[in-house]
């Protein structure tokens, strides 16, 4: 009797951990999907409404409205997102170099292109730049709402799909690096680049 009792006890504790280390990956993987669908991709969906505003600016109605935009954008803790990402993804068993690399490239080129357009927009040469750049414009739009979506929930299942993120990750950071690029000419051609 005493015997049964005990194995009884051992297999309750041994059912119980198990039980919590479920519940622990769980938590970890609801916590992973709740930064991307609440911080990740509304910081991803705010910039591509400045991007999309910027690609259909008409008058100086359109500029004042997309400076408030970036204001507004630039406001929120931008470079705390990757780290949440990058944490949890290591917590579900997520983690690589490569995405880390990729997505914080990303964000640095994010807000150093928003930085240069607010000053290009203070400028007069404004308008003619953004005739010039809108099918570049159009396409960085694209490549944010190609990244937009809810991937993110098969990366553990699918790594190719992981894999392939990585690539749009890129995709979009080597965009904004090529049109960065040409604002800090535009933006400082009379003067030394900074």
């Amino acid at each position: 009797m005493k015997n049964k009792f005990i194995i009884i006890i051992i297999l309750l504790l041994i059912l119980s951990s198990c039980s919590y280390k479920s519940n622990e990956e769980t938590s970890n993987e609801a916590l992973l999907n709740d930064i991307f669908r609440n911080t990740y991709s509304i910081s991803l969906f705010s910039f591509g409404q400045i991007v999309q505003k910027l690609s259909n600016v008409k008058n100086s109605d359109d500029i004042y409205i997309v400076k408030g935009m970036i204001e507004l954008y630039n406001t929120q803790n931008l470079r705390a997102i990757p780290l949440l990402l990058i944490n949890n993804l290591v917590n579900v068993g997520l983690y690589d170099n490569t995405f880390e690399i990729e997505l914080g490239l990303l964000y640095q080129e994010k807000i150093e292109f928003l930085n240069l357009i607010n000053k290009l927009l203070n400028s007069n040469d404004n308008i003619n730049f953004l005739d010039k750049y809108q099918l570049e414009i159009k396409k960085i739009y694209e490549a944010e709402r190609n990244l937009n979506d809810n991937r993110f929930t098969k990366f553990k299942t699918n790594p190719e799909i992981y894999y392939d993120y990585i690539n749009e990750l890129k995709k979009l950071h080597l965009m904004l690096q090529n049109l960065n690029e040409h604002l800090l000419k535009l933006i400082y051609s009379d003067t030394e680049l900074p």
